[in-house]
This record gives structure tokens, C-alpha cells and sequence, in this order.
């Protein structure tokens, strides 16, 4: 069975070793490296190949937003979950607009963070349960205003 490949990307020392542990309980998945600031994401993305990033959307310094941008220029096949605390609507377009395939909340169960991984590595999007209406939403506003714009 091929591993997933991962890289934690968060500035709190004590969560990436959270995620560590969690992820690497899983047969199918290895944790290639740990960064904790933007440039080193950005060198260690392009140095070890990951699969998935788990990137902290509000890291700080150039962000994990633009640090997603940079990442996914150089490495348009990487797949990137971005991790925050927020479900601010504007964060979530920003990092829908940088190229995630993944937006989950720190709060999330370790069992959903895992599903995850193994969703967005095979090519899928997740996003998280308490975001997901809220995409909806507006997705379905967007389309409701291209047809009345169409009328």
C-alpha cells in the first residue's frame, strides 16, 4: 500500500506534533516534515514532494494563504488542506481562490482530519461540516444571480 505523503505547515510547535501523532497512527500515511513558518514550507514542499500539506491558514509572515499560492505555483499537482479556527467567509474564499482542496476547523475531530487526507490525496475536496452550508450558500446565490443576469 503507498503512503500518503504529508507535510504539517503551523507555528505552534505542540500542534504539529498533535497532528504527528494522529496522522502517523494510520498505516497509509507518513509525516515527511514539520514547518513552522512560510519559508520553510515553501523550500521543504519542493525538497520532500509531499502529497497533502496541512497548511495553517492565518501562519504567520507571508501567510499560509499566499504561502498555499507560492506552493501550489511551483507544485500545481500538490494538494493542500488548510487548517484555521476561523470560518470567516472572506478567509475561506481567500484560500478557495488559492487552490485548497481541504478546509477544516482546528476543532475538528482527529477521525475527520484523517478521512481528509485520504479524500484530498485520492483527488477529492473536504471541507468542513460547519462551513459546508455556508458555501453552499453563497454558491447558490452565485448561480441565482447568473440567472437572473442571463434573464
Amino acid at each position: 500500500m503507498a503512503q500518503i505523503r504529508l507535510l504539517i505547515v503551523d507555528h505552534h510547535a505542540m500542534f504539529r506534533e498533535a497532528l504527528r501523532a494522529i496522522l502517523e497512527r494510520q498505516e497509509d500515511m507518513v509525516v515527511v516534515g514539520e514547518a513552522r513558518d512560510a519559508s520553510t514550507a515553501v523550500r521543504l514542499a519542493s525538497e520532500w514532494q509531499p502529497d497533502v500539506i496541512l497548511m495553517e491558514a492565518e501562519l504567520p509572515g507571508r501567510g499560509g494563504i499566499e504561502t498555499t499560492r507560492k506552493i501550489l505555483t511551483e507544485r500545481p499537482a500538490a494538494r493542500v488542506i488548510a487548517l484555521t479556527m476561523h470560518d470567516d467567509d472572506e478567509l475561506i474564499a481567500a484560500a478557495i481562490r488559492a487552490g485548497v482542496q481541504g478546509y477544516l476547523l482546528k476543532e475538528s475531530q482527529a477521525a475527520d482530519l484523517v478521512q481528509a487526507v485520504r479524500t484530498v490525496a485520492a483527488g477529492g475536496a473536504a471541507i468542513d461540516p460547519t462551513v459546508a452550508g455556508r458555501v453552499w450558500r453563497q454558491y447558490r446565490a452565485l448561480v441565482d444571480h447568473q440567472a437572473a443576469a442571463a434573464d
